[in-house]
């Protein structure tokens, strides 16, 4: 194992040797609407906000890629699911309304209940603290910014890995300004997106964005109820710009997001083959794949086990996430030091239900609520002089209530399981599926649910400077103290009175409603729980610049993930994460080349997994807890490139290579056996992983863009632009190696054309994406009755998009 392992981190270093030679990086273009950007011979100077104030991307000492409004175009970005593409050293995968965000080898696998993304994702500078919100959709966005490495000491808590920065347009003084998007894509999907800027005064301004999108489902059900994957949402914005004095600002901004339709799963879409034996047993080595349903009751339908996006349902699988957001940024030039404060308060729900059996009988039924009030305070104080320190201090408060839910209504009669005896004498369950005999008989009647409530209160101070210790040499230092203090109780419901009769909107033929508004819910006493987590987070960095157009940078960061408290009041610890990155950011050729390239190691330590338990008295309804679990090492190397080679060409490409492994890392095997041996028997039930690859992290992805402007005189122009990607293979899912949670390599092609008006008032955009219609498995796990579950990317898409800018 460590002859492998030594040769592929030989050809990450020989690569960092050939890119040293070969001279490889990229760049965004740069916001036109941000007033962030200096236009210069060549390509633009690119400014980003990731260190909390505005430099240029060639002067920020860490692993940035930043996407403005031109580029987020281009790409085809309407979310975050899509940035994997373009972003070396990140992917992606999801679950029901949960981005999985991985980046160098950290994977966001874990993020239901009080398990947080290893990115934090920030909105206009506030943090979003639950995985569901990093999925919606953006819109009337002035630039994306993506953070690799943690980013522990000015952001904080859950920037784990890195981070990701959403700035949207604010309200300008600077005159008139409107834009419509029309857009009609593959399953219907119908987008507007529109928005107005007008100045009231001259000193105050307005805007307003509104979006809405349509779509039937992307994930066909063969079944009695709709498609999956519909959407139907009206999201909108208003913000507002106020400069009394060149010394004071102030914007406000109010954004609602209200998306319904119908839901990709809770904790998959679909069913997968589960890897069994010769005896039909399910074996975490087994290499032979059966394709039924397992679920009690499901035998002899027709569950689309195994065909990508292809379901087979009865439940409608109803969708409904909201947001309200209300945001506050003050900013204050007081000669000698600047001062920023940004306060918010967000409410934000989310509503999913899901085919509790897998397939088109009636009968059981999944619920999911997710729950976050949240108010947060950030105040930023940064030295304004010519001296040669530079300082950024301040302090964080949040106060966030956040609950979540999962119920199950179940009212179907089953025959049996059958059991098989092999030549060893021993007994086994065969997950075949069972006889459904009565889908309202009452016979296994569950309504199992429960609801924990965290009480989540967080402290920052932060301290940051960096001292130009000659022209081309400037060191780093910072340091945050950050504190967590959480309280939870867990409450369990009922569908029925003291009297054994069924309370009002409940029947054995289902629910008028959801469990959370019907049941009667009783707090259990002995299943509370308190925590105080607290870290000192630190970096350490040096920039020396070789000459105008050349800098060599390195830092040593740490950063963590909230540690929690389970539904049962048990604990798990925060995980940490140490990295050192050397990298180098150049220009060259008449600034018509930018070179960015960067090697890192990355540690992470008391990384968490999941476990299933039977609450007590309750031997049919599992609950997952989290617990740590071990740690892993990262090395890697990545180059970002753009280059104008001559008028009207514009060429983008990255790369990454990754070695990642576990030192130490268990889960419990959630399969009956384990290479023909009882799991019992095995590391009792424990799948030891050491040395395994983790999910999400493929040993090398690349990226190549090239586009051409076509000058057609006075009927404008069109560009085509050909974007390909390239991803290794990799596992999806906690419990690796298992045959069919393993995705082979890929590629995906995009082919876009887009024709501008002279004016460039007007264009037209006719785009296909995933030529290929790659089947790419986004996340895998393994539920009750060793049911393999799935859900995977989006197919291939085709449509146009219309714009106007006034």
């Amino acid at each position: 194992m460590m002859v492998i392992l030594n040769n592929r981190r030989s050809r990450i270093c020989a690569a960092v040797l050939t890119a040293l030679l070969a001279q490889q990086a990229v760049a965004q273009e740069s916001d036109e609407q941000s007033n962030e950007t200096t236009n210069q011979v060549g390509l633009e100077v690119i400014e980003v906000t990731a260190q909390k104030r505005v430099q240029s991307l060639q002067d920020v000492g860490i692993s940035v890629t930043a996407l403005n409004a031109a580029a987020i175009q281009r790409y085809g970005i309407d979310d975050i699911s899509r940035i994997e593409l373009i972003t070396p050293g990140v992917a992606f995968g999801f679950v029901g309304s949960d981005a999985k965000i991985a980046i160098r080898g950290a994977n966001s696998n874990n993020t239901f209940a009080d398990n947080s993304s290893i990115a934090g994702f920030f909105a206009d500078g506030v943090y979003r603290p639950r995985a569901s919100q990093q999925s919606q959709a953006y819109f009337d966005v002035a630039r994306i910014e993506v953070l690799k490495g943690p980013q522990g000491t000015l952001y904080g808590r859950n920037t784990f890995a890195g981070a990701v920065n959403l700035t949207t347009n604010k309200a300008s003084l600077s005159g008139f300004d409107m834009g419509v998007k029309l857009g009609y894509e593959r399953f219907n999907r119908q987008s507007t997106e529109t928005f107005i800027n007008q100045p009231i005064t001259d000193e105050l301004a307005v805007r307003v964005a509104v979006q809405t999108l349509r779509s039937d489902g992307y994930i066909k059900n063969i079944g009695p109820a709709g498609d999956l994957g519909q959407e139907d949402s009206f999201n909108y914005r208003f913000s507002s710009y106020w400069e009394p004095s060149e010394t004071f600002d102030a914007t406000l901004r109010f954004t609602s997001i209200n998306q319904k339709g119908t839901t990709p799963g809770i904790f998959s879409a679909e069913g997968l083959p589960a890897p069994v034996n010769q005896d039909g047993i399910t074996d975490f080595r087994g290499q032979s794949l059966d394709s039924g349903n397992p679920a009690p009751g499901s035998a002899g339908t027709d569950s689309a086990f195994g065909r990508p996006n292809e379901v087979s349902y009865d439940v409608e699988n109803n969708r409904d996430n909201q947001e309200d957001n209300i945001t506050l940024e003050l900013n204050w030039d007081l000669n000698s030091i600047t001062v920023k404060s940004i306060s918010s308060y967000t409410d934000f729900s989310s509503a999913l239900d899901f085919d509790g059996d897998f397939s088109p009988n009636p009968g059981y039924v999944y619920y999911w609520d997710e729950e976050v009030d949240s108010v947060t305070q950030e105040l930023q104080i940064s030295s304004n002089s010519e001296s040669d320190l530079f300082w950024t201090t301040g302090a964080y408060y949040s106060k966030d209530q956040i609950g979540f839910g999962f119920s199950q209504f179940r009212t179907q009669t089953n025959a049996s399981f059958d059991t098989f005896t092999d030549t060893q004498g021993r007994d086994f369950t065969l997950f075949d599926g069972t006889e459904l005999i009565d889908p309202f008989g009452n016979g296994s009647f569950s309504d199992y649910t429960d609801f924990q409530e965290i009480d989540v209160t967080t402290l920052g101070l932060f301290f940051q400077g960096e001292y130009s210790v000659s022209d081309a040499l400037t060191l780093i230092a910072g340091i945050r103290y950050n504190e967590e203090e959480k309280d939870t109780t867990t409450s369990f419901g009922t569908s029925k009175a003291s009297d054994g009769s069924f309370l009002s909107g409940v029947s054995e033929f289902g629910l008028n409603g959801r469990p959370i508004d019907l049941f009667n819910y009783t707090v259990s006493q002995n299943r509370s729980g308190s925590e105080t987590f607290d870290i000192v987070t630190w970096k350490i960095g040096f920039n020396y610049d070789l000459n105008d157009d050349s800098m060599v940078y390195g830092s040593g960061s740490t950063g963590f993930l909230s540690g929690g408290l389970n539904s049962n009041g048990s604990s798990f610890d925060q995980q940490e994460s140490e990295a050192w990155e050397v990298g180098m950011k150049n220009r060259f050729l008449d600034n018509s080349l930018q070179v960015n390239f960067a090697f890192y190691m990355n540690e992470f330590s008391d990384l968490v997994t999941q476990r299933l338990i039977f609450p007590e008295g309750d031997g049919s309804t599992a609950i997952t807890v989290s617990e740590n679990a071990g740690s892993s090492d990262v090395i890697g190397f990545e180059a970002e490139i753009n280059w104008l080679p001559a008028d009207n060409w514009f060429i983008n490409a990255g790369l990454s290579l990754m070695d990642a492994e576990y030192d130490t890392f268990g889960v419990t095997n959630p399969f009956q056996l384990n290479d023909g041996s009882l799991k019992a028997e095995v590391n009792n039930g424990l799948l030891v992983l050491d040395g395994v690859t983790p999910p999400w992290s493929p040993e090398m992805t690349l990226s190549f863009g090239a586009g051409y402007e076509f000058d057609l005189g006075d009927r404008g122009t069109i560009t085509p632009y050909l974007q390909f990607y390239y991803s290794g293979e990799y596992d999806t899912d906690d419990v690796s190696t298992y045959a069919s949670q393993l995705q082979d390599s890929y590629t995906k092609t995009d082919l876009r054309i887009t024709w501008r008006s002279t004016d460039e008032t007007l264009s037209l955009e006719v785009f296909a994406e995933n030529l290929e219609d790659e089947e790419v498995l986004a996340r895998t796990n393994v539920g009750g009755n060793n049911l393999v579950q799935g859900s995977y990317l989006h197919p291939r898409n085709y449509g146009v998009k219309l714009r106007y800018h006034y």
